[in-house]
């Protein structure tokens, strides 16, 4: 009896005591267009603000510009614009889902596989240029 009385206890404090839940906020990616030798070694592809990349709607947008696969860029800018984050701020974690559109006459061979680069920074107040903090 004692027993089950304190797995209860223990069980109700906790419920009670525990911190909240992490949150989950979605994050649609801009497609930023970058046709420049040496992709992605030294200029941000920034979705919004005053230095905001080229970007294409849809893929189908890219054909007619003959823009390859490898020129496209998926860009996210977090927090959003009218949001900021906290120094306290603990982790992050993505998922990633692809939408790709199948098309019957893309010669594509049986091993393809997607590989996904990310390269992320971040901007404090106390640094006067972006700090790089992951690479592929």
């Amino acid at each position: 009896n004692i027993l089950i009385f304190l797995q209860q206890w223990f069980l109700l404090s906790g419920g009670i005591l525990a911190p909240g839940p992490t949150t989950a906020v979605s994050y649609m990616s801009v497609k930023c267009v970058d046709v420049r030798k040496n992709h992605h070694k030294a200029k941000w592809l920034m979705p919004w603000g005053p230095n905001q990349c080229d970007k294409i709607r849809d893929i189908e947008e890219a054909i007619p510009r003959e823009i390859e696969a490898n020129d496209i860029v998926f860009s996210v800018h977090i927090p959003l614009p009218s949001m900021e984050m906290s120094p306290w701020f603990q982790f992050m974690l993505f998922i990633l889902q692809l939408d790709i559109a199948f098309k019957l006459n893309n010669q594509i061979s049986k091993c393809t596989l997607p590989t996904p680069s990310c390269l992320g920074e971040f901007l404090s107040s106390g640094f006067s240029e972006p700090v790089i903090i992951g690479v592929k």
